[in-house]
C-alpha cells in the first residue's frame, strides 16, 4: 500500500497520526530520506537554539548530519497533545517532543520540547510543512 493509498483510508486525524508516526520511525532507523519522506516540498522548520529551514533539502542534510554525528542511533519521540483538523487539507498537532540517545531509556528532561507540526493535504497525501519546537520548562 502506497502512503497515499494508505492516508486516503484513513480518517484525517488518523492520517496525520500516521504522517507523524513515520517521521518517528524513520529517526528510530536514521533514515533522513525516510523521514524528510514525510515533508512536503516547501516547509519551514525552526528549531530550538534557531536554526531554520526553508527547504525539505535542508530538512535532510541537516538530519543526515545528525543521525552520522552526535544523534547516531538517537530516536525520536513525539506525543500527540492536540490534533486540530481545519477543514479538508490542514491539521495542527501539538506534541510533547523530543529524542533519546542509544543508552538513554527516557528523553532527560533538559530535552524535552512542546511542538507544533502543521501539516497540508497535497494531492490526496498529508505532508508536514511547517514546525517548530521550544523547552519545555
Amino acid at each position: 500500500m502506497t502512503s497515499s493509498t494508505r492516508s486516503s483510508a484513513l480518517s484525517a486525524e488518523e492520517a496525520v497520526r500516521d504522517v507523524l508516526d513515520r517521521a518517528m520511525t524513520a529517526w528510530a532507523n536514521n533514515d533522513p530520506d525516510g523521514f524528510t519522506a514525510c515533508y512536503a516540498d516547501e516547509v519551514s522548520v525552526v528549531l530550538t537554539g534557531g536554526a531554520y529551514h526553508r527547504t525539505k533539502s535542508q530538512v535532510h542534510d541537516y538530519m543526515a548530519s545528525g543521525f552520522a554525528g552526535p544523534m547516531k542511533g538517537s530516536k525520536g519521540i513525539d506525543r500527540p497533545e492536540s490534533i486540530r483538523i481545519l477543514g479538508d487539507d490542514a491539521a495542527i498537532v501539538i506534541s510533547l517532543s523530543g529524542f533519546q540517545l542509544p543508552d538513554e531509556s527516557t528523553v532527560p528532561e533538559g530535552r524535552l520540547r512542546r511542538a507544533t507540526w502543521v501539516l497540508v493535504k497535497q494531492r490526496g497525501e498529508w505532508k508536514i510543512t511547517s514546525y517548530h519546537n521550544c523547552p519545555l520548562n
